[in-house]
């Protein structure tokens, strides 16, 4: 059964008030919130060890959302930086697990780097390239790129 937390708080002030007896616990707990669901002495004991294993929930939280925005840095950096990195050598480097990489990249619309063949070409295809021809300048047979004294040539063959 889940409680909310100002019950926990409830359940485990009134285990203390009984100094970790459980049984009184449970008694004191039914005469001081008669209207509530009573908890089993098993939820007095369990929430008293959680408090004492891990502290308060807030601050676990607030430190586990801490690293994970450190992280969440340290991935979006480290894309940046390389955009043809791959998410296991991301993991591997940042020694982050390879989920949590891909989820923080979804999660800040990204896509981790990966190369996908090309087949066949699709429709509207044989426009762009006549675009690209257009913009980047064919001459004579020839495609001049446009880099001042380190001008690259390259043939082409006319496209039918």
């Amino acid at each position: 059964m889940i409680f909310t937390n100002e019950e926990y708080a409830d359940i485990h002030f009134c285990y203390g008030f009984c100094d970790g007896n459980v049984e009184a616990a449970v008694r004191e707990y039914r005469r001081r919130y008669p209207n509530r669901r009573l908890p089993s002495a098993q939820v007095f004991s369990r929430t008293h060890q959680n408090f004492r294993n891990f502290g308060l929930g807030s601050n676990v939280d607030h430190n586990r959302n801490r690293q994970n925005n450190n992280n969440q840095n340290r991935i979006l950096r480290a894309f940046d930086n390389n955009p043809r990195l791959s998410s296991s050598r991301a993991a591997h480097q940042l020694q982050i697990s390879k989920s949590q990489i891909l989820r923080t990249l979804r999660n800040n619309h990204k896509h981790a780097y990966h190369l996908q063949p090309v087949h066949h070409l699709h429709p509207g295809d044989p426009e762009q390239r006549c675009i690209v021809r257009v913009l980047v300048g064919k001459v004579g047979g020839q495609l001049s790129i446009g880099l001042g004294d380190m001008s690259q040539l390259a043939a082409f063959d006319s496209i039918s």
